[in-house]
């Protein structure tokens, strides 16, 4: 009896260590906020205004490779297995550049760490205080931005905040990578208008 007993303990013993080495460990999904890049510096008009946007500064709670999102008001919560594809200060510069590229109807826009192909007419600097998800409500982006014209002493400076909500289509946190695109693209709108009025 006993002996059916220790042979029986044996084989499930044998068992959860079998299930234990099969079992795959989870699976890092990686999420972008860039879709496009900017075009190519060539084909700029040699007299096209030139911008450059300097490193981007983010609260050290997000700037970290995982996803953060808010549980509620407080608890912050930072996803191991969901993590952004490239460095996040470097992808809100990317999304920024694109759409200033395009908004004032010039491609000669870099962002750090990309090299300036010439001296910039105009440098922007970009200190972002919010850069929150909450998963079933929305995200906020929320940042101060200074615009400095390189030959002059001129300056501008501005404060843009954008709100998007969070679709729901299975994969919440691809929702909360293109929430994100929404609102840095209201940021974007933001900041050109800036750069319109300060040319003027």
């Amino acid at each position: 009896m006993m002996q059916r007993f220790l042979f029986s303990l044996f084989l499930t013993v044998v068992a959860m260590l079998l299930a234990a080495c099969t079992s795959s460990p989870p699976v890092e999904q990686f999420y972008t906020l860039t879709t496009e890049s900017v075009s190519p510096v060539s084909t700029v008009r040699p007299d096209a205004l030139a911008v450059s946007i300097g490193a981007i500064h983010l609260p050290e709670q997000v700037d970290r490779p995982q996803i953060v999102t808010l549980d509620g008001e407080q608890r912050v919560v930072i996803s191991e297995q969901h993590r952004w594809a490239a460095s996040l200060q470097a992808q809100i510069g990317q999304v920024l550049a694109s759409g200033l590229a395009q908004r004032l109807d010039t491609a000669l826009v870099t962002a750090y760490p990309q090299p300036e192909p010439r001296s910039p007419d105009l440098r922007i600097t970009f200190t972002v205080q919010r850069f929150q998800a909450q998963p079933g409500h929305g995200v906020v982006v929320d940042a101060l931005w200074t615009i400095r014209a390189t030959q002059s002493e001129k300056s501008l400076s501005g404060h843009a905040q954008a709100l998007a909500p969070i679709a729901l289509t299975g994969d919440n946190y691809a929702d909360i990578a293109a929430a994100y695109r929404t609102a840095l693209d209201e940021i974007t709108q933001q900041v050109a208008k800036g750069i319109r009025s300060f040319q003027q």
